[in-house]
């Protein structure tokens, strides 16, 4: 087995490249108030984190368009209660991700996440990186 040796400035370009992409990944807040989520909708890139968090009551946080969805839980299905005041869930595919409280659907206890990719990296940011050698 040969082994290869990196240059020192060309493996800290890769991870200047690489550790930003990790980075990148923000958890966005959800609020149960009542009988809503609050925002009732966001939008996020792929690879972000949604925190639900409890305020009062017994509720679900479920996917899917409501009870009569045949994939109804398939990706996250968790009690938000005093018991269970967090529930956080990873989005991995772009898409967008209905949920529902199943004790409250009939009262448009509803939302959405939409998942998107994340926007590019500016060709000015290269060419910042490119400079610093």
């Amino acid at each position: 087995m040969k082994l290869v040796n990196v240059p020192q400035p060309l493996a800290l370009l890769c991870c200047l490249l690489v550790l930003p992409l990790a980075a990148q990944a923000t958890t966005h807040l959800v609020q149960q108030a009542g009988f809503t989520f609050d925002p009732q909708e966001m939008t996020i890139a792929v690879g972000d984190s949604v925190r639900w968090e409890w305020n009062d009551g017994i509720h679900t946080v479920t996917s899917g368009t409501g009870p009569s969805d045949p994939s109804v839980g398939s990706l996250f299905d968790a009690p938000l209660d005093a018991t269970h005041p967090v529930f956080i869930h990873r989005f991995l595919q772009p898409g967008d991700v209905p949920y529902f409280c199943r004790f409250h659907f009939a009262l448009d206890m509803t939302g959405v996440i939409h998942v998107r990719h994340a926007a590019p990296v500016e060709a000015s940011t290269w060419g910042s990186v490119k400079n610093l050698y």
